[in-house]
């Protein structure tokens, strides 16, 4: 598979979004850059600062680390860490941990 700018690998046929910080802000914008669709939001190996919520409100999203144990959003405030909206059918989370609230 080819890989972009960030060394991820890019499936041909699913959307990918690109995560520019290690914060709830930079996979907010990976999350809002995807189609309407949905499509696939690959996070590096690394901590993840989760300072507000991260809205998930499309259908078809994915989240997926690098490995559970390498790849940690970490909630550092007293709110949601991972929001699903009413729109977030489908919506897929694995390789990766997360630590706070959800719903």
């Amino acid at each position: 598979m080819p890989l972009n700018e960030l060394g991820y690998d890019l499936p041909i046929t699913d959307p990918v979004g690109v995560v520019s910080a290690q914060t709830a802000t930079g996979i907010q914008a990976a999350v809002d850059a995807l189609p309407a669709t949905g499509g696939t939001v690959n996070l590096k190996a690394g901590e993840y600062d989760c300072d507000a919520p991260i809205v998930i409100n499309k259908p078809n999203v994915a989240l997926i680390g690098a490995d559970q144990r390498a790849s940690v959003i970490n909630s550092t405030h007293t709110g949601i860490c991972i929001d699903l909206g009413p729109l977030a059918t489908e919506f897929e989370i694995h390789d990766l941990t997360v630590i706070g609230l959800s719903r």
